[in-house]
């Protein structure tokens, strides 16, 4: 702030204080009305005045004031007005942390004998400091204010619910009770959604159907109402079956007659004229939508519900008549699609995406986003002047996208925080929309939005950057093309920069979005380990989050995908064996599912990194892992599985080194029996891995003849097999050429493939095989390495989403 700026702050406090202990209240009016006026649309001042303990303690000792005995009615009048003064500062100010101004303000708003105006001007009040806390103060949320909140609800005399009521007609009196009954009901809406037993509270005092009475037709011309309303009711069911039940068997007598609860919410969806309206209806019916309350939920998503959500922020000429708007439509629109591959493969037909990229990329909102950055990047120079050049930068798709001129001196600093709401809400759904399909994704590059999805992620604004690192994470599970146009528009740089980022959900969208990237490019992996990319992944693997330590296992696993020695040594080197060791014994069954991955990338390529691992992991701790990974349960779980072919993958590799390290499986009976057991696995990836751990070991070594066996020092008491005849024997006796020919006749094409070749391994033909199919050769090691889809579960989160489609492991 500067310094004559807050000179007259400091002037303006020490006039309330001075005027809070006159006799006379007329001063102390004036002195607030000045403070109330000065922070109206100037956060600068609506911060200091708010960081003043003076200003404070003046205004908590007025709010609980009464006029001085022996005053006349009309000063006790002036009393009355400095008291809703005094409220009305709290309402434009910014309180950080005042408790006792909020005591004092719940104090007001539960007393039963306050004026009207003092009654609405303190509810105010409690309804900016509640969307300003991120942690409820308690009083706020007591059992005495939500009664009294819910009492307020209820219509006055002077409305019948029968007839509708005219604005123009309705009496001063009347006016203030609805503003009464709008004001609790925001109130209620910040309540609810803080916390589910604030939601069971809310219901239990009544809420529901007073709410209900709010929505009805007759009250149409008081859209404020109704969008209020609205809001309770949403943040009351969402995410709670048991709110939305009790809702659900509502029944309400209104001007529609007998309605549903339900119904008139549709109606509302359907018919009303404003759009705030209409967002607050579908808020409602994508939170039921999501907890599969009602099927009709479902059915009326695609045909009702994305057409009006669409049309709602498509046009970026309301930025600042609607902003509010604009700030929740994408919201809930992300919302509705994010899960559905159906629905946004309709979004895109419905040219939602064109319609984000008109907002984002509108003078207001891309400006305030180039604002916020430390160094200001404007992607185009000159691009009001340069309209080819400007539509060459955006792009066109089924309807041209709106040009954009941002110069950055023109942007409007009183507005700049809302239109970086809308940006986010606007990045969050592109995010949304292109998370599962490669067209939206592929419209996404297409519109040239790219550019300015790198320009957020070195946004000041941490909300911003991360939503600019959801879009940069949906856009790499693309196609390995359009992930090397993210490379090419340098991501790479903004990417390890929030590695570092203080916010924990930023962080695990950052590495979550380098996992996938790192996958298929080399020069990609040369660059994360040229700028420190190595030991910031491996610092996270030490977070106290088990998402953002998933994803930095996950980050250094694919970095290890098909990388060669030197890169293995780098990630080794930073990481160490015990952390390996540590994070393969982790509680999160996904983060030693991805550990043990990390170790099969590890032991994939060369005899040396198989080498490698068996010197620094250690022999005896590798056979120890396996035999702990792959032990028989009593009750296994899908994590359990994933553990297990991770396991079976990690043994494939190692039997594909020399005679030691075949012999370091060979030597170890319990984990042969284990590979024999789940051979008749009911998964028939794992029947599938299995049986390439027994192609492997049977597969004779070229060397086997010409060198000797050296065992291991755990095995030096065992007289394991020396040679791949003395492996075959081993294992005939122990059951797996009968289990072979059992799975001759496997349900799975795959396997009896694969089952094919093990068999000729052990020189025996399969009766009723193929032509043809045993005269295919082994496929070579690294061969097969590279192209069975197993080797690697794949991108960052695609192997998950496959996963709940039974395609465990197979890579795209």
């Amino acid at each position: 702030m500067k310094p004559q700026l807050e000179a007259r702050c400091r002037a303006a406090v020490d006039r309330v204080c001075s005027a809070a202990s006159a006799p006379d209240s007329s001063a102390l009016v004036s002195a607030l009305r000045d403070i109330k006026n000065a922070a109206i649309g100037n956060r600068t001042k609506k911060a200091f005045f708010g960081a003043s303990r003076a200003l404070t303690d003046c205004l908590a000792s007025t709010l609980l004031i009464s006029s001085p005995a022996g005053n006349v009615s009309n000063q006790g009048d002036d009393w009355e007005e400095a008291r809703v003064q005094a409220a009305c500062v709290c309402a434009s100010i910014i309180l950080p942390d005042a408790v006792f101004l909020v005591n004092a303000l719940v104090s007001i708003a539960t007393d039963s004998q306050i004026s009207l105006r003092l009654e609405e001007a303190s509810l105010r009040a409690l309804a900016v400091v509640a969307s300003q806390s991120d942690c409820m103060p308690p009083a706020l949320s007591s059992e005495p204010v939500l009664q009294s909140l819910v009492s307020r609800l209820s219509l006055p005399e002077s409305v019948s619910a029968l007839t509708p009521v005219d604005p123009c007609a309705a009496s001063k009196q009347t006016q203030l009770c609805l503003k009464l009954c709008s004001i609790s009901a925001s109130l209620l809406a910040c309540l609810a959604s803080k916390s589910s037993s604030t939601q069971y509270r809310i219901v239990a005092a009544g809420a529901l159907p007073k709410l209900l009475t709010l929505v009805d037709k007759s009250l149409a011309h008081f859209e404020k109402v109704h969008e209020a309303a609205l809001d309770a009711i949403s943040n009351i069911l969402k995410s709670n079956p048991e709110t939305s039940k009790s809702f659900l068997s509502l029944v309400y007598r209104g001007s529609c007659g007998e309605e549903r609860a339900l119904s008139v919410l549709l109606r509302l969806l359907k018919d009303s004229r404003h759009s705030m309206t209409r967002l607050m209806a579908a808020s409602w019916f994508v939170d039921f939508r999501e907890d599969g309350q009602l099927l009709i939920c479902q059915k009326i998503s695609a045909h009702i519900l994305l057409p009006i959500l669409i049309k709602l922020f498509s046009d970026p000429t309301v930025l600042k008549s609607n902003s509010l708007l604009l700030e929740r439509a994408p919201l809930v629109f992300a919302e509705l699609i994010m899960a559905s591959e159906s629905l946004q493969k309709l979004a895109l037909e419905g040219d939602a995406i064109t319609k984000l990229a008109n907002v984002l990329l509108s003078q207001e909102v891309y400006g305030s986003i180039s604002a916020g950055l430390e160094s200001p990047l404007p992607i185009l120079q000159d691009m009001e002047d340069n309209s080819a050049s400007a539509k060459s930068l955006i792009g066109k798709s089924k309807n041209e996208v709106s040009t954009i001129s941002p110069p950055l001196e023109f942007i409007d600093k009183e507005w700049s925080k809302e239109y970086e709401k809308i940006g986010e809400s606007c990045l969050t759904a592109v995010a949304a929309v292109c998370s599962l399909r490669e067209d939206c994704r592929k419209q996404v590059i297409d519109l040239k939005l790219l550019p300015v999805i790198i320009l957020a992620l070195s946004n000041k604004n941490p909300s911003l950057r991360n939503a600019a690192c959801k879009c940069a994470r949906s856009l790499s599970r693309s196609v390995k093309y359009l992930r090397t146009v993210l490379v090419d528009a340098g991501i790479s740089t903004p990417l390890f920069g929030l590695l570092s980022d203080s916010n924990v959900l930023i962080q695990t969208n950052a590495c979550a979005t380098l996992s996938n990237i790192v996958l298929d490019f080399s020069p990609m992996k040369k660059s994360v380990i040229e700028n420190g990319g190595v030991e910031k992944i491996v610092q996270l693997l030490k977070s106290d989050d088990s998402e953002v330590k998933l994803n930095a296992v996950w980050a250094l696993k694919n970095l290890l995908y098909l990388a060669n020695s030197e890169v293995k040594s780098k990630v080794i080197q930073e990481m160490g064996w015990d952390l390996l060791k540590k994070l393969l014994a982790d509680n999160n069954p996904g983060i030693q599912e991805q550990a043990l991955n990390l170790l099969r990338n590890l032991v994939c390529g060369k005899l040396d990194d198989i080498e490698s691992v068996f010197f620094g992991f250690g022999e005896a701790a590798l056979s120890i892992l396996f035999d702990k990974k792959l032990a028989d349960k009593e009750c296994c779980s899908t994590s359990d599985d994933s553990v297990i072919l991770q396991t079976l993958y990690i043994i494939v590799n190692v039997a594909t080194g020399n005679e030691k390290h075949k012999g370091m499986i060979m030597g170890n009976d319990s984990v042969l029996r284990s590979v024999l057991r789940l051979m008749n696995h009911e998964k028939p990836l794992i029947r599938l891995a299995s049986v390439w751990c027994v192609i492997n070991l049977s597969e004779q070594d070229e060397q086997s003849e010409e060198q000797p066996f050296y065992f291991s020092v755990y095995l030096s008491s065992k007289s394991g097999p020396k040679y791949s005849r003395d492996r075959l024997e081993a294992l005939r006796n122990m059951g797996f050429l009968d289990n072979l020919k059992k799975l001759l006749s496997d349900d799975d094409a795959d396997v009896r493939e694969r089952v094919k070749t093990a068999m000729k391994n052990f020189g025996t033909n399969p009766t009723y095989a193929a032509a043809g199919s045993l005269s295919n050769e082994l496929m070579d090691v690294d061969e097969h390495r590279v192209t069975d889809p197993m080797d690697i579960e794949g991108m960052q989160d695609l192997s998950t989403f496959l996963s709940r489609n039974g395609l465990r492991g197979r890579s795209e």
